[in-house]
């Protein structure tokens, strides 16, 4: 199986329940990061018409990725976190520096005026799949529970699924719009 195949599986289907293992007949194959990330980006453009690159940020705490509409115009902003594991998923996989979370939320507020997708690609025994939260449902989170951890762990579901993320992301290249803050929960 390739990487391409892998991801046109994931972005199909909300979750594969097939062990990576038992999908590839001669032997396990080594996804990494890198990869995924290239293989979803490919599928966003041919199948979805959306146009995701990479940028050089002015500084540290900014998303590496920009969603660009038709006009070249700046849509949102992806942060890419990837699991790839032969063990069974489990949340404290997606553990995330609290102090890196909140530049990025600082900076989405301050200088990005648009919304920071949060996009999981997770490669797992018992689970494959892409999720996603926003920076909106993040602070809401944080605010409401008063958060003060070191570690931040998403919570897997209350995240929305791959085709959740599509559809936003296609609503903001249509309408040019920002998302309401309750859009990308399942």
């Amino acid at each position: 199986m390739t990487v391409n195949d892998l991801m046109a599986s994931m972005c199909c289907a909300t979750r594969v329940q097939q062990s990576l293992f038992d999908i590839v007949d001669d032997g396990p194959v080594e996804f990494n990061s890198e990869n995924l990330i290239e293989a979803f980006i490919r599928f966003c453009r041919s199948q979805h018409k959306l146009n995701i690159i990479k940028w050089n940020p002015p500084s540290e705490g900014y998303p590496d990725y920009m969603l660009l509409g038709g006009d070249k115009g700046i849509l949102g902003y992806i942060l890419f976190s990837c699991v790839v594991s032969d063990k069974a998923f489990s949340e404290c996989m997606l553990n995330m520096n609290s102090h890196s979370v909140l530049r990025v939320l600082q900076k989405a507020d301050s200088h990005l005026d648009r919304p920071v997708f949060y996009v999981y690609i997770i490669v797992c025994e018992d689970i494959k799949g892409i999720y996603f939260e926003t920076n909106e449902q993040i602070k809401d989170r944080w605010f409401q529970t008063g958060f003060t951890d070191r570690v931040y762990t998403p919570i897997f579901l209350e995240m929305g699924t791959v085709s959740n993320l599509f559809e936003v992301m296609n609503d903001l290249k249509k309408h040019g719009v920002r998302f309401s803050k309750n859009t990308g929960q399942r």
